[in-house]
């Protein structure tokens, strides 16, 4: 249901996670990387579903945690915001502004979405680097041609847009690191943070490589002497081990530099994501627009969750017209600089600011 609001402002819920298969895939957000998350934040989904409640042109504030505003495995989210609206400002909230409830650290984004003749703007930028980007993708398999998972990369002459693309499309990456000797004491050993998550240690992995490829090795110079009886069942275990390696091999080149820079270039999925994440490179060079900062940094509460007062020079309550206590803040400085920002910028011929007038 779209309710094509002109303005929303919301505070939706950080608490839970959102599971079942049904409602996800109603989200492009539930989607990263072509595939659909198991799960996801219900606040990542509201921005989602508040952007479908404004109409084009229409005007949005949000609530959000920092972390989606800053974190690197956020970064799809960003880009779909950036896809979707205009971002107007944001305004990083104080830490004590939710407590005693929570302690996150929140901003306020303010957006506005596009009109369809914005995307249609939007689309042909991204068709006229079409030509550019072919050329930059051969460039990168010119120069990475003979990579593999183990090759030594240096970082400083990657390109920063294949950089940047590594850093949030895979989730970091080891360094292949020696298998540790057997000792005959078994010690108890700090769990790793990939141990932690399911996942062999890499040079375990690694190990394990080295035994299967010995293995088909050896199966290939079995097959080469041996007799015709024992072919038939001497291809289909190279055919196992064939495929056992295959799987280590993409599991292992996902944690090493050299082995995702091969997967961006061999893998057409990966390779069609990269192209996406370059050319919204390219759209948000071609449509940058100043966007309003700012930082709350006198807080509405105290550490304890405690609303803050002004207070007259005698210890009293400073009382509004209706005899309220006057909270003690800067949000209203901040929302006068937020007015003569976009004034400033209607001045200059921006109407996506023309609400000021």
């Amino acid at each position: 249901m779209f309710f094509d609001f002109d303005v929303l402002m919301t505070n939706p819920p950080f608490a839970g996670t959102v599971k079942e298969r049904d409602i996800l895939r109603l989200y492009n957000l539930a989607e990263k990387n072509g595939r659909w998350i198991n799960k996801i934040g219900r606040h990542i989904l509201f921005l989602e579903r508040s952007l479908q409640f404004i109409r084009p042109g229409g005007r949005m504030a949000i609530v959000l945690p920092q972390g989606l505003l800053n974190n690197t495995n956020a970064e799809y989210i960003r880009r779909f915001v950036i896809d979707e609206a205009q971002i107007l400002a944001v305004v990083g909230l104080h830490g004590n502004t939710f407590k005693p409830h929570t302690g996150t650290k929140t901003s306020v984004l303010f957006l506005r979405k596009y009109t369809d003749e914005e995307k249609e703007k939007i689309q042909q930028i991204r068709l006229k680097y079409e030509s550019e980007w072919e050329e930059f993708l051969r460039n990168l398999k010119e120069k990475y041609q003979n990579i593999s998972w183990d090759s030594s990369v240096d970082e400083e002459e990657i390109p920063e847009e294949l950089n940047s693309f590594l850093d949030t499309y895979f989730e970091g990456r080891e360094e292949i690191d020696e298998l540790p000797a057997e000792e005959t004491e078994v010690e108890e050993k700090e769990e790793t943070e990939e141990e932690s998550k399911g996942k062999k240690p890499l040079a375990v992995l690694v190990q394990e490589k080295s035994e299967l490829d010995e293995a088909l090795r050896e199966k290939a110079e079995e097959l080469e002497s041996t007799n015709s009886a024992r072919k038939a069942e001497l291809k289909k275990e190279i055919k196992t081990l064939q495929s056992k390696i295959n799987k280590l091999t993409k599991e292992i080149s996902q944690r090493t530099l050299g082995g995702q820079i091969r997967l961006v270039l061999s893998e057409d999925r990966i390779t069609e994501a990269f192209k996406k994440y370059w050319l919204d490179g390219k759209v948000m060079q071609e449509i940058d627009y100043p966007i309003f900062f700012a930082v709350n940094e006198k807080p509405v509460k105290d550490e304890s969750g405690e609303y803050r007062y002004k207070k007259n020079p005698d210890g009293s309550f400073v009382l509004d017209e209706h005899g309220h206590p006057v909270i003690d803040h800067d949000l209203d400085e901040i929302a006068e600089a937020f007015i003569k920002f976009a004034k400033e910028q209607l001045a200059k011929g921006d109407n996506h600011f023309d609400f000021w007038r």
